[in-house]
């Protein structure tokens, strides 16, 4: 029992310290997430990862993506913010949420290893336990989905094999600009040389700029809506991409506007097939169907109807109204 209170006392004194860093605000930048990682090995290095950036729908796609992958038999990591309930809930290897033990030992290795004098953020320290538990784990591929922005977030340290950018509009204007278009070069941001994009953005000037950044990176870019197409019908959910047609798909997630993100998603997926990944047609057809994602139109109660959405931000809430 006193081995449990013990336990129990040092993950909230970790915890309650990575809080603690939360007084020094939102410091973009790649710089310190940078020298915590290479002070642990550049556990990052070598490893393989999908990256998603968006204004809404980036974790979604990532749920859609991560259930596929499991049901193709792979190990997968998945990091994602903000947590609902627990912290633990933002570091998840098919749908196991890290253990109490392994994130204070990652959180006390972490704190001792940064200078004290300049601390890193919060985000930037989560970011940095989730790299090192993912190679530690060694994930067969991990998901990781931006915190705010893009280009300068503490995610866009590592190299990936596909990135999706999600839907884009208004938000966190004081960090990333008045404009769409300015949101809109930050979230393309984690556009790197030679990697596959995958976007469902809809608006005509954002999606000149994603191409125009994609051009430049020489980054070979798929859209939602030209390439990538799908429908709603009675019948389901239907996809039609460059290499893959499936019809009479079920959505494990609620909501009309879960389509467009499990079209990015399979947007992605497309690509690790062609990558070489042994992902078939009833893989997908199953990962879909059993995607389960927290807080998104998630039904808690039916007598009476009762529905949790975290819709956070002005596109957010007029989709779920």
């Amino acid at each position: 029992m006193d081995a449990v209170i013990t336990q129990t006392t040092r993950y909230q004194e970790a915890i309650n310290r990575l809080y603690g860093l939360q007084k020094y605000g939102i410091k973009f930048g790649l710089s310190k997430t940078t020298n915590l990682l290479a002070k642990f090995g550049n556990p990052q290095v070598g490893q393989r990862y999908i990256h998603i950036a968006g204004t809404n729908g980036k974790g979604s796609a990532a749920a859609f993506i991560a259930a596929v992958l499991q049901q193709a038999g792979l190990k997968v990591g998945l990091y994602s913010s903000p947590h609902l309930v627990r912290f633990t809930e933002r570091f998840q290897i098919n749908n196991r949420e890290m253990d109490q033990d392994t994130a204070v030992d990652l959180m006390e290795a972490l704190h001792e290893a940064f200078v004290q004098e300049e601390p890193p953020t919060f985000f930037e320290v989560t970011t940095a336990m989730a790299l090192i538990y993912f190679a530690r784990e060694k994930t067969d591929l991990s998901i990781l989905e931006v915190g705010m922005g893009g280009r300068l977030d503490a995610t866009n340290v590592i190299v990936p094999m596909v990135c999706g950018i999600a839907s884009i509009g208004m938000e966190h204007r004081e960090f990333l600009g008045n404009r769409l278009t300015d949101i809109a070069r930050e979230k393309a941001g984690i556009i790197k040389p030679g990697v596959d994009v995958i976007t469902s953005v809809s608006q005509p000037a954002v999606i000149d700029i994603v191409k125009a950044i994609a051009r430049q990176k020489k980054a070979p870019l798929w859209r939602v809506g030209n390439e990538i197409r799908y429908r709603t019908t009675r019948k389901g959910f239907h996809y039609t991409g460059p290499h893959l047609r499936l019809e009479g798909l079920s959505l494990g997630l609620k909501g009309a506007f879960q389509s467009r993100n499990a079209a990015l998603a399979l947007g992605i997926v497309e690509r690790l097939i062609q990558k070489g990944y042994a992902i078939s047609a009833g893989d997908v057809r199953d990962g879909l169907a059993h995607t389960y994602w927290p807080g998104r139109m998630q039904v808690v109660s039916h007598a009476p109807l009762i529905i949790v959405d975290g819709a956070h931000n002005p596109p957010a809430i007029r989709t779920l109204a």
